[in-house]
């Protein structure tokens, strides 16, 4: 029998070092990342 927690269904999100996302499989936990924005002239040009 497959028993699934009351507390934590479903969600997304960061908390800590890890982020909570869900896809067709079910809930999955991955360590964050943090998002890189490199300033290179042509995505200087791009953005504006």
């Amino acid at each position: 029998m497959l028993f699934k927690s009351g507390l934590i269904t479903q969600g997304s999100g960061s908390i800590g070092g890890l982020t909570a996302s869900h896809n067709r499989g079910g809930m999955y936990f991955r360590a964050r990342t943090i998002p890189t924005n490199p300033a290179t002239s042509f995505q200087t040009v791009v953005r504006n």
